[in-house]
């Protein structure tokens, strides 16, 4: 049996665009996956660590250093698209953010707005994604994870 939120949400995925690249009605809302231009922290540290000539224990004390002060960066430039889209007319909620291998947060809005949301600063891409309402059916049982 499939939840009615989630039946919801791939009809308005599954419901045929009038036009290539048409988003679903204006006043539907979607969840919306927006990468940040922020490099992610761990790229920082990967590219820290191999280039770095140290010895191996200080090299990586560096790239954690690196790391940490990329993650904080992350983390602010998320905070600042977050109160942008939080205000009016987006009136966006957060779902959940990413800030270690990408840097984005997904967000719930007002499909009307993704084209606008797009041309924030500090936006590198948004897209629509399915955001799926985990149910006791999908829940594995401990020791038994392949018969869910």
């Amino acid at each position: 049996m499939i939840p009615l939120i989630l039946v919801a949400s791939l009809a308005v995925q599954a419901a045929p665009a009038e036009a290539p690249g048409a988003l679903p009605g204006a006043s539907t809302t979607v969840s919306v996956m927006v990468t940040l231009t922020e490099e992610p922290a761990s790229r920082v540290y990967a590219r820290v660590k191999a280039a770095s000539t140290l010895p191996a224990p200080e090299a990586a004390a560096a790239a954690k250093e690196a790391s940490a002060a990329q993650a904080l960066r992350v983390r602010q430039q998320q905070d600042r698209v977050m109160a942008a889209l939080k205000r009016p007319p987006y009136r966006a909620t957060l779902i959940y953010r990413l800030d270690r291998h990408t840097n984005g947060i997904a967000v719930s809005i007002e499909a009307r707005f993704l084209p606008q949301v797009r041309t924030l600063s500090g936006v590198k891409l948004a897209q629509l994604i399915q955001t799926d309402v985990p149910t006791a059916k999908k829940r594995p049982v401990v020791g038994d994870a392949f018969r869910y």
